[in-house]
């Protein structure tokens, strides 16, 4: 059979990365959709700069006739540094493939490939918009030099992909427990265990990190370190401890789960109120973000509140749709949405117009240089010799940006929810 045109490749990625990349992100990534991107004057390739106030003016005086005014003053601000974050997904495809098939085949193929890759990463994007940078894909929860690991709930290893390879980290320091890359051969959500390639090696402890490997501590710096009061650590690289403003609501119950409930909703959003510079009503504008376990947890709420275990009025047990397509719920007037890559123990009050996407580059293929925009892949030989190429090729999806915030302190996050009992990821 004559060779296929090398043109062809190129051409059928290019339909695909046109018309389905885009689409497919916005379907499969619901946080990384709702927030909405920031100016695009403050992204370069060290990150966005925003401008902050942390206090307001505070001279303030009354005073008789030919009196003083207040003494001059001013509100202060601060600079904070979004950094930029990049992330890569490549595929390999067998040049036997690429050189002998005609178009319809070719396209089949690739886009098929295209597709699945475009949802895969897309989740791992808005897997770690809920994270606090550091890559965590699932944490020890037991763990010795055996092929088992058993990871915390209530993640356990749901994160973890078949096939895919691993390496673990201390959390306290971020350096790798041992140079192992493991990979993962099977999977139980039930028992929250991975069965790796190779056994553990003994210096990872309960606690540990897994991440992809070399990525711990590069990563999208998600809400759990944008909603936080966490001051021990900078924050855009501003210090929480000297800027109480940039403190968000967070609720949480010292690690012991506890039911979600109308007073724990009604006394956050409550607080929320007295944000600086939030008018009450304003309060409204907030969405709440939660796993399908929480919203489970509310409607039980509302299924047996009333009389004798029975339904409230005011539950609405039909969903709807947001002006952005995602099926949503609705509680006090707040629109909310579920979305599986958040916690099952969290539950978010998101203001929109305080949490922005910095898009340095949008998800899309790299130009690799070569024919098709692809690259050839090398063979590197481990006895020291000199390498060559494999009858392969391959092309690279990246995204290079953040998610950030002017204003944390409008955020907040409910946390130690229970999820036993509940639709829950451990089945």
């Amino acid at each position: 059979m004559g060779r296929f045109n090398d043109t062809q490749l190129n051409i059928v990625v290019g339909e695909i990365n046109d018309e389905d990349i885009g689409d497919l992100t916005n379907q499969e990534a619901v946080l990384l959709n709702l927030i909405e991107e920031g100016p695009v004057k403050e992204i370069n390739e060290r990150g966005a700069n925003i401008i902050t106030k942390v206090f307001a003016n505070p001279q303030f005086n009354a005073f008789g006739s030919g009196g003083a005014y207040a003494k001059a003053g001013s509100s202060t601000n601060v600079k904070m540094n979004v950094p930029l974050k990049r992330l890569s997904h490549s595929t390999a495809m067998d040049r036997d493939a690429i050189e002998s098939k005609g178009k319809e085949a070719l396209e089949d193929v690739v886009g098929t490939e295209m597709q699945s890759n475009v949802s895969g990463f897309s989740h791992e994007i808005n897997q770690q918009c809920y994270q606090d940078g550091n890559g965590v894909k699932a944490i020890v929860d037991t763990g010795s030099a055996t092929t088992s690991l058993i990871g915390k709930a209530p993640f356990g290893v749901y994160n973890l992909m078949e096939n895919g390879d691993y390496q673990i980290f201390n959390p306290s320091t971020g350096i790798v427990r041992s140079s192992d890359v493991y990979n993962v051969s099977s999977k139980n959500g039930a028992t929250r265990t991975a069965t790796l390639g190779g056994a553990l090696n003994g210096a990872v402890a309960v606690g540990d990190h897994v991440a992809h490997p070399a990525s711990w501590g590069k990563n999208i710096t998600g809400l759990r370190r944008i909603v936080s009061n966490d001051t021990a650590v900078l924050f855009q690289n501003v210090s929480r401890a000297t800027y109480r403003s940039l403190q968000s609501i967070v609720d949480t119950n010292g690690g012991t789960l506890r039911s979600l409930s109308i007073a724990l909703l009604e006394r956050n959003f409550g607080k929320i109120k007295y944000q600086r510079g939030l008018k009450p009503k304003n309060a409204l504008q907030h969405i709440l973000i939660s796993s399908p376990t929480q919203w489970n947890a509310y409607s039980n709420i509302a299924h047996t509140a009333g009389p004798n275990n029975s339904e409230i009025l005011r539950f609405e047990g039909v969903t709807k749709l947001l002006d952005m397509g995602y099926q949503v719920h609705e509680f006090g007037g707040r629109i909310w949405i579920e979305d599986t890559d958040c916690s099952d123990d969290d539950l978010y009050g998101i203001d929109r117009a305080r949490l922005k996407k910095y898009e340095y580059v949008k998800m899309g293929l790299r130009p690799l240089g070569g024919e098709n925009n692809t690259a050839p892949i090398p063979f590197l030989p481990t006895d020291g010799s000199d390498g060559t190429y494999i009858d392969a090729d391959m092309w690279v999806l990246r995204w290079k940006g953040n998610i950030g915030s002017d204003d944390p302190g409008r955020l907040l996050r409910i946390g130690d929810l229970e999820y036993n009992g509940l639709a829950n990821r451990l089945f």
